[in-house]
């Protein structure tokens, strides 16, 4: 099961259609569904980056995507950098460290 599935699982159980869940985040936030998921695991991504040194890889396994190419497309449309220079960037920075 892919993460998409999981959310829509999860919202079935709390009695919410995925429609519904849809529309509303269309109408007060402006993205579609798997648009959203993919802003959520973006910033999941940014987070790891800065207090992991796990490779991309293996992030992309963890926070949801297909794989390290497309972490890095989504990551790079989103921030504007690929992983590998948001972690150098903020380590060169000092806002990040490996934990």
């Amino acid at each position: 099961m892919n993460h998409r599935d999981d959310v829509l699982v999860r919202v079935r159980r709390l009695g919410i259609s995925p429609y519904y869940l849809s529309r509303q985040l269309r109408v007060h936030a402006g993205l579609t569904l798997n648009a959203y998921l993919e802003l959520v695991r973006v910033y999941a991504t940014r987070c790891l980056l800065e207090h992991r040194d796990t490779k991309v890889e293996a992030l992309a396994a963890a926070v949801g995507f297909h794989d390290a190419s497309h972490l890095s497309d989504a990551f790079h449309d989103v921030t504007g950098q690929r992983p590998g220079q948001y972690r150098l960037r903020r380590r060169a920075d000092g806002n990040g460290t490996a934990l």
